[in-house]
C-alpha cells in the first residue's frame, strides 16, 4: 500500500520544515542515500515514497506505451517513468510523458515546458494523483494531464 506524506504540522515557536531542492534531492541519489529498491520522489520539497508497481498497472503502462510508441510519427517522444523538474522544489515521475521530440538529451532531463502530457495510473493513490501531483503539474504549465484508475 502507498504512503502518502501527509501535510505536515509544526508546532511551537520558532519550528519550521526546511525543503530539499532538487539538486539537493539530486546529491542525495548520488551519495547513495536511497537504495536501489527505494522509490522515491520530491514533491514540495518533500520525499515521498511512490507506490509498488502491481502487475495491472505494469499491463496498463505497457499498453499505453506501445499505443502512443505506434502513433507518434516524429511529433512527440514516449517517456516511461521520466522525471519532470519543477524548479524548485518538486521533481515527480509519473508514469507516462509524451514530450517535444527536440527535447532533453544525455545530460540534462526534460523540462516541464517541452511536455504535451503527463498520465498517472492510480491504483491505491488516486486521491494524491489528483491533489498535490495535480496541482504541482498545473504550476508548471503542463498542459494536460491524465490519470487512470486501475480499479475504474
Amino acid at each position: 500500500m502507498a504512503r502518502s506524506v501527509p501535510e505536515p504540522r509544526i508546532e511551537g515557536p520558532g519550528v519550521s520544515l526546511r525543503k530539499l531542492t532538487i539538486d539537493e534531492y539530486h546529491r542525495l541519489g548520488e551519495a547513495g542515500i536511497f537504495h536501489p529498491e527505494d522509490r522515491v520522489e520530491l514533491i514540495d520539497g518533500l520525499l515521498v515514497q511512490m507506490a509498488p508497481t502491481g502487475p495491472e498497472h505494469q499491463f496498463l503502462l505497457e499498453k499505453l506505451n506501445d499505443l502512443f510508441s505506434e502513433q507518434k510519427k516524429g511529433r512527440y517522444k514516449v517517456g516511461p517513468g521520466r522525471p519532470i523538474p519543477i524548479p524548485d522544489f518538486t521533481e515527480p515521475q509519473p508514469d507516462l510523458v509524451l514530450f517535444n521530440p527536440n527535447a532533453g538529451g544525455r545530460k540534462r532531463h526534460v523540462s516541464a515546458g517541452d511536455i504535451l502530457l503527463v498520465i498517472e495510473i492510480s491504483d491505491t493513490t488516486l486521491r494524491y494523483d489528483l491533489g498535490r501531483k495535480r496541482l504541482a503539474y498545473e504550476r508548471a504549465g503542463i498542459p494536460e494531464y491524465w490519470v487512470i484508475e486501475i480499479a475504474a
